[in-house]
């Protein structure tokens, strides 16, 4: 795909993410950047939302990546993560990797404490949170269980 084209395939998935979670959430989120109303919103990560908004969402349609990188700790899904990680926290922000590639779901990785905002362990051990992966301290699930589970 040539460059451009990524580019805008890029900018589609920041789109969708966004309406996404804009949907779930009932609150006012923009891609970065913005034509208008940049004043209004708070900067850093590809969806932004409005002062004090606290997450730092990176949006990665690529396809480069594949699922068994997560076992082996190594790859560019956990290059992309420690991107998020070093850029949330120059912000002071909370890291949201949110990632997919044609034909495949949405995922989201973030810290465990941060899914279901710390309840998310106890959910994970009793097997309510399904289809999800835990390594350490990180989970990957699908975006559509997150936006069920996180609260903002």
């Amino acid at each position: 795909m040539k460059a451009g084209g990524s580019r805008h395939k890029g900018h589609n998935f920041e789109r969708q993410v966004r309406n996404i979670l804009k949907e779930a959430w009932n609150i006012e989120l923009e891609r970065t950047p913005l034509s208008g109303g940049w004043g209004k919103m708070q900067t850093g990560g590809d969806i932004v939302g409005k002062e004090g908004f606290p997450l730092y969402i990176e949006c990665r349609k690529h396809e480069s990546w594949k699922l068994d990188q997560l076992f082996a700790g190594e790859g560019i899904l956990w290059r992309w993560w420690e991107e998020v990680i070093g850029k949330a926290e120059e912000e002071e922000k909370i890291p949201i990797l949110i990632f997919s590639r044609n034909h495949a779901p949405i995922y989201v990785m973030c810290w465990l404490l941060d899914y279901g905002r710390g309840k998310a362990l106890s959910d994970i051990k009793s097997g309510r949170v399904k289809e999800c992966f835990l390594k350490q301290d990180v989970i990957v699930a699908l975006l559509e269980n997150f936006v069920k589970e996180y609260k903002l």
